[in-house]
């Protein structure tokens, strides 16, 4: 019937039949149970804690299923009995329950790594600008904006010591780090080797 989504007593009995084959859990019985003694969508909803409305969604599904095998039965063939093919069925069930859920997962996770790494891909380089230094550095000076190598030497010693976060220690890993590299801080003096002196000859 289009757009029937919510058995009728008779059907409830038939759907509680063929429940190993409709791949029902204990909660969908449990409904489909208590619609069968006359209790109404409210009342079910009000147990399961969901509205009448989600009620009706929730039982939509395996309703759809249970009239499409009304309406395409299986005939089994020679030597297959009816609870070899309510197996089968069940199985296809579980696979494609499995298929739905795998896609889920992987559609959340590939929401996650955009909503993540997304955003720095869109901007440029982030912390791969000075991958060497502790996770710990790397982490107060992206959320300082500090994403970039140029920035870095931007700023003096005081002005880092100042980000929450980032101390002396610290400082002095971000100072070595940028004088392996031939770099240094704004206001740092450069520092060269200066030779030996000579002993006075007297």
């Amino acid at each position: 019937m289009p757009g029937k989504k919510t058995p009728n007593s008779a059907e409830v009995k038939e759907m509680l039949a063929m429940s190993q084959g409709l791949g029902l859990d204990d909660r969908l019985v449990q409904m489909l149970k208590a619609r069968s003694r006359g209790t109404s969508l409210a009342e079910i909803g009000k147990k399961f804690k969901i509205s009448g409305s989600g009620v009706s969604q929730t039982l939509a599904e395996p309703f759809s299923r249970f009239l499409w095998l009304k309406a395409n039965p299986l005939t089994p063939a020679a030597g297959v009995t009816t609870s070899d093919t309510e197996q089968a069925l069940r199985r296809a069930v579980e696979a494609l329950e499995k298929a739905d859920k795998r896609i889920k997962q992987t559609k959340e996770e590939i929401e996650r790594l955009m909503g993540s790494e997304g955003k720095g891909a869109a901007t440029g380089k982030e912390s791969h600008e000075y991958p060497e230094l502790p996770a710990k550095v790397r982490k107060v000076l992206e959320k300082a904006q500090v994403k970039k190598v140029s920035e870095l030497m931007r700023r003096t010693p005081k002005k880092l010591h100042n980000f929450k976060d980032l101390g002396l220690n610290s400082v002095m890993e971000v100072r070595t780090f940028l004088t392996k590299r031939g770099l240094r801080l704004k206001g740092d003096k450069r520092r060269r080797n200066k030779p030996p002196r000579r002993p006075s000859r007297r």
